[in-house]
C-alpha cells in the first residue's frame, strides 16, 4: 500500500460490519465451499481496510462440519436471524447470497447482498426445486438491500434485469464487481518429482467434468505416467439429487493412476495444491457454467498451479492473457489430449505458466485490492435510488400472515427435495379438495409432472 493510500485509509471512517453466510467458513480444520470462501474474502478484505468485522454462519452449516461455537464466528438458526442482527447492531450488514435477506422481518439499514453466482440457474439442475417460489423470494430479498456486489462483468449484466424488477433505478448503479479474491500472501509452490494433476472442490449437479477427466485418465493409463489426485465430495449439507458424482467416482476407480480423496480441511488442501504440478478444471458448458466465476480455479492459480480450463468462461480471458494455463474446448477430445501431451513433454513450460498463475492473482485477485468498491460503500453508505419500493413481481402471499407462515415452512424444506415434493403434494391435494367441496370443477392435469 502506497503512503498516500495509507494516509487516506487512516482518515476513512471505520465501521462495524456483520458478514453472514449460509455455507461453511474456512476456519482451521474445516472443509469449505466456494460460497464460504467468498464470505471469508469479503470479511478479510474489509478487515484489511480497518473495519471491525464479525462473521456468522447458519447452524446447519456449522453442524454439517462438526464446528462447535468457540468465538471465532457466530452461529445462528435461520428463524433467529433477525435477533442476531439486532444483537450485533452493525453499521453495515453483508449477506453472502440473497436468500439470507429474506430471513429479515423488514429491511435493515445499509444492507449489502453479495450475489456470488446465479442461484436460480444453479437450481435448474436440482430436482424438485420450485423456480416460481425462488423468483418471488429473490425479488423480495433484493428489494431489502441498498448495495450489491458480484464476481464478474457477465454476472453483473445478468443481475441488471433482476435489479430492475426489484424496483431499482439503474441510472445510478447499486451493483459493483468484487472478484473472487484470496489473501495477498501467496503460498510458495513446490513441484513434485512425479507429474501430479489435481482436482478439488465440492461436486455439484450443474458441473459435469466427466469427458475431460476420461480423456486425462486415458492418457495417464496409456503412457503409465503421472497421477490424478481428486479431492472432492458432495455438498456438506445441501441435499442434491442425481447420480453424476457416482459416475465420476466409478471413472476414477477404474484407473490405476487416480486416487479419490474425501473432503479435507482447507489448510491441508492448499498444502496438496502447493505440491502438485497442474490443476485440472475442464467442465462441459451450460448456462450456469458460462456465467460462473469458478472459485476453485482462482484458488488453483493462487497456489501456483497452472490450470487446464474451459475456453468459454470469463476467467478464461484472464488465463489466456497471462498464459497462466491452457484453455480448451471441453467437448474437443483431440484438443484436450494435445494439452496433456504438452504437459508431459514440456515441464519447463508447466513451471513458467505456474509462475504466471501467481502473477495473475497478485495483479487481479487479492482481497486487499478487490474490496475497494465495497469498502467505499461501507465508509459512506447511501440509500439506493428506486422507482418502486416493492418488487414489480411481488408475490401477494408474502403480504399475509398465513402466507408468511407457509413460506417459512417452504424455506425450511427447500433444501430437501423429496420432503418438499411430498409437502407440496399434500398442499395441492388439500386445495383440490377444498375446490371440490366448494362446487368447483377441478381440471385434470394428465401427464403433468409436479414442480
Amino acid at each position: 500500500m502506497s503512503a498516500s493510500l495509507a494516509a487516506t485509509e487512516s482518515r476513512s471512517p471505520k465501521k462495524k460490519v456483520l458478514v453472514v453466510t449460509g455455507d461453511v467458513l474456512p476456519l482451521p480444520g474445516l472443509p469449505t465451499t466456494g460460497a464460504g470462501m467468498r464470505a471469508w474474502g469479503l470479511a478479510q478484505g474489509l478487515r484489511s481496510r480497518g473495519h471491525h468485522v464479525t462473521m456468522a454462519m447458519t447452524r446447519e452449516s456449522a453442524q454439517s462440519c462438526g464446528y462447535q461455537p468457540d468465538g471465532r464466528c457466530e452461529v445462528f438458526d435461520q428463524d433467529c436471524f433477525q435477533k442476531l442482527v439486532e444483537k450485533q447492531a452493525p453499521d453495515v450488514l453483508v449477506c453472502q447470497h440473497w436468500y439470507l435477506a429474506t430471513l429479515l422481518r423488514e429491511k435493515y439499514p445499509n444492507t449489502v447482498i453479495d450475489l456470488h453466482g446465479p442461484l436460480i440457474l444453479e437450481n435448474l439442475f436440482r430436482v424438485g426445486v420450485d423456480a416460481t417460489y425462488l423468483f418471488a423470494q429473490k425479488l423480495l430479498a433484493m428489494s431489502r438491500a441498498d448495495f450489491f456486489c458480484c464476481a464478474g462483468e457477465r454476472q453483473r449484466n445478468y443481475f441488471y434485469a433482476w435489479l430492475q424488477m426489484a424496483g431499482f433505478d439503474l441510472r445510478e448503479l447499486p451493483i459493483q464487481i468484487f472478484p473472487y479474491s484470496l489473501a495477498p500472501e501467496l503460498p510458495e509452490h513446490e513441484y513434485p518429482d512425479e507429474l501430479s494433476f489435481v482436482y478439488g472442490g465440492v461436486f455439484l449437479p450443474w458441473q459435469n467434468p466427466t469427458l475431460g477427466l476420461r480423456v486425462l485418465l486415458e492418457e495417464l493409463d496409456r503412457t503409465h505416467r503421472g497421477r490424478l489426485n481428486f479431492f472432492g465430495g458432495k455438498h456438506p449439507w445441501l441435499e442434491m439429487s442425481g447420480n453424476e458424482f457416482d459416475k465420476v467416482c466409478a471413472l476414477l476407480k477404474s484407473s490405476a493412476h487416480a486416487t479419490l480423496f474425501p473432503m479435507i480441511g482447507r489448510a491441508e488442501l492448499i498444502e496438496r495444491y502447493r505440491k502438485s504440478s497442474v490443476a485440472w478444471d475442464v467442465m462441459t458448458h451450460n448456462c450456469e457454467r458460462g456465467m460462473a466465476i469458478t472459485s476453485r480455479t482462482v484458488e488453483y492459480l493462487w497456489a501456483g498451479l497452472p490450470v487446464v480450463y474451459n475456453d468459454y468462461a470469463e476467467l478464461s480471458e484472464h488465463i489466456r492473457s497471462h498464459e497462466a494455463g491452457w484453455c480448451v474446448d471441453p467437448e474437443n477430445e483431440d484438443q484436450i489430449r494435445a494439452v496433456v501431451h504438452e504437459v508431459f513433454a514440456r515441464p519447463d513450460e508447466v513451471r513458467r505458466r505456474g509462475q504466471n498463475a501467481q502473477r495473475l492473482v497478485r495483479e487481479r485477485f487479492t482481497w486487499d485490492k478487490a474490496i475497494e468498491p465495497l469498502h467505499r460503500f461501507v465508509c459512506n453508505p447511501s440509500v439506493a435510488v428506486r422507482f418502486s419500493r416493492r418488487p414489480l413481481m411481488a408475490d401477494p402471499r408474502m403480504l399475509t400472515l398465513s402466507g408468511r407462515i407457509f413460506e417459512r415452512i417452504k424455506r425450511r424444506l427447500r433444501n430437501y427435495p423429496r420432503a418438499y415434493q411430498a409437502a407440496k403434494q399434500v398442499v395441492q391435494s388439500g386445495r383440490s379438495g377444498m375446490r371440490l367441496l366448494s362446487g368447483y370443477q377441478v381440471p385434470r392435469e394428465s401427464g403433468r409432472k409436479a414442480g
